[in-house]
């Protein structure tokens, strides 16, 4: 894969430069695949570059947000990643896979194989459960597994 390193202005030249790049991405993916997967952290860092992909050309009925990090608090709390990736998102209609932080149960499991590897997140866990498939991160043309785990 190649990587290009681009320096612009500021904060909001980084987020509408973050936003295009994802929008180019999706549509390829969507275009070559059927459908894009994107794996997004949580803070304030995402929400400007959403905000302005939520106005992008995407087809957003083709794609699906999963979250990576997540805080345990109640749904709307504004302590939530959820709470902020929905508000920036606005009326853009992919799908928001959000952690499961409100499950009674939130031990992390096991990894799959044993040993001391990664643990595979708890979004990754039930996203794949939901659609049968692993999460996909499109690169241009192919997509790639993409894995989130936490060290034990």
């Amino acid at each position: 894969m190649h990587h290009e390193l681009e320096v612009v202005a500021d904060p909001d030249a980084v987020s509408s430069t973050a936003a295009a790049f994802v929008a180019r991405q999706a549509r390829a993916c969507v275009q070559a695949h059927g459908r894009f997967t994107f794996a997004v952290s949580g803070g304030h860092t995402p929400w400007a570059m959403f905000a302005r992909l939520a106005h992008e050309d995407v087809p957003w009925e083709r794609v699906a947000v999963l979250q990576v990090d997540e805080r345990v608090a109640p749904d709307g709390d504004p302590d939530r990643n959820l709470t902020h990736l929905r508000e920036s998102l606005g009326a853009a209609p992919a799908e928001v896979i959000a952690m499961p932080v409100n499950d009674t149960d939130l031990e992390p499991r096991p990894p799959p194989t044993g040993g001391r590897r990664p643990n595979v997140s708890t979004s990754f866990t039930w996203a794949s459960a939901r659609t049968g498939t692993p999460p996909r991160w499109c690169h241009g043309t192919r997509c790639s597994k993409s894995w989130t785990g936490q060290w034990p």
